[in-house]
């Protein structure tokens, strides 16, 4: 009987045998591996995922205590949103009532500055922004008017809200400073905007910054409280600060310079003093007959187109006496009432610009002099 190593193998199967072909346990372990990765990245999946729910559930078991006491106190919380409306409308209408004041104060000052002006100032309010919302109509139209306003009404509003704002009792300033408020104004509106400076200036130091002569000129006119400085700038930058004169002034004071300059020929002084002497009487006249227009509410514009037309000195002084230029009697009437010699110093005068005068140049100055005082204070 042959050994079992002699056996023939040849028919012998490898399911039989339970031996795998080579390429069959290559492809199985393939897909061994193949599935242990598959596996290993599930599994991190599944960490990565536990992790983070581990984290919202974490943070939902935090807040379901607060929000429990949310939904407890859910009644307090409405309490409070109430007690917020309320205090925001109790601030705005503080807010309004504070301003109430001011705009009150706004308006009167507008009401000096719009002469001949079609605009209104109603009211001024602020809206939800905190913003200011002016109620400004044009023709009595309920339309805002902001938009057809001329640049010199603008800033007259402007002006006419700043200064009672500026003048708070809680404000720690006790001045306003205001560059150059008179630009694009017309004359009428320069007249309100003195008046308006006189008023702030009754609790207020009101310091004016301006190249405009208009401003000085009104505040003269209308006799209000005021220091006027003329400010300088020379050569290397050099300032000098000094009051300013009024025009009659400073003609009196140049004919005086010159009346006195012995080192020039008397002949010129004849000449020029005399000159210097009637502008100073001219500009006394229109300064006189500007007041006398402003008493009698007429236009400012009117007034000094009428005192072009004076162009006489005779005619400058009637309508400055007598706001007539044209009554020659009454005029000469008028000149007498001056002073004994004033009709004798108008005629020197006249003299004068024709370069006839003959007299001593000082003491047609001394003669003008008393003169102007007595236009001023006629």
């Amino acid at each position: 009987m042959p050994s079992a190593d002699e056996r023939p193998t040849g028919g012998r199967s490898s399911a039989l045998t339970g031996e795998a072909e080579p390429a069959e346990l290559d492809t199985a372990l393939a897909q061994a591996a193949t599935l242990r990765a598959t596996a290993a990245k599930a599994a991190r999946l599944l960490e990565q995922e536990d992790l983070a729910w581990r984290s919202i559930t974490e943070q939902a078991t935090a807040w379901l205590p607060a929000a429990d006491r949310v939904a407890l106190e859910a009644h307090g919380l409405q309490t409070l949103k109430r007690a917020e409306t309320w205090a925001k409308e109790q601030g705005d209408t503080l807010r309004q009532e504070r301003f109430a004041p001011i705009a009150a104060q706004a308006i009167a000052n507008w009401n000096l500055l719009k002469h001949a002006s079609s605009v209104e100032l109603h009211d001024i309010a602020f809206g939800k922004q905190k913003q200011a919302i002016f109620d400004v109509r044009a023709d009595g139209a309920e339309a805002n008017a902001l938009g057809v306003m001329s640049q010199g009404e603008l800033l007259a509003l402007s002006v006419s809200v700043f200064l009672p704002r500026a003048g708070l009792d809680e404000s720690p300033f006790r001045f306003s400073v205001i560059d150059d408020p008179v630009q694009s104004m017309d004359p009428a509106k320069v007249d309100g905007l003195a008046r308006v400076l006189a008023g702030a200036a009754a609790t207020r130091q009101v310091i004016v910054f301006t190249h405009d002569d208009r401003l000085p000129e009104a505040v003269r006119r209308l006799k209000l409280p005021a220091t006027v400085l003329q400010v300088n700038r020379r050569s290397h930058s050099q300032v000098t600060v000094h009051e300013s004169r009024t025009p009659m002034r400073r003609h009196l004071d140049d004919a005086k310079h010159m009346a006195l300059a012995e080192d020039i020929p008397v002949e010129v002084r004849q000449r020029v003093v005399p000159a210097l002497c009637r502008e100073a009487l001219e500009a006394a006249c229109a300064e006189r007959a500007r007041e006398r227009g402003a008493a009698a509410g007429t236009d400012p514009r009117l007034v000094d187109e009428r005192i072009r037309e004076a162009t006489t000195l005779r005619g400058q002084l009637g309508l400055a006496l007598l706001d007539d230029p044209s009554d020659h009697q009454a005029i000469n009437g008028a000149i007498t009432q001056l002073g004994a010699d004033a009709n004798g110093a108008v005629a020197a005068l006249n003299d004068g610009s024709h370069g006839k005068y003959q007299g001593s140049p000082m003491k047609l100055r001394e003669r003008t002099a008393e003169l102007v005082h007595a236009v001023m204070s006629a």
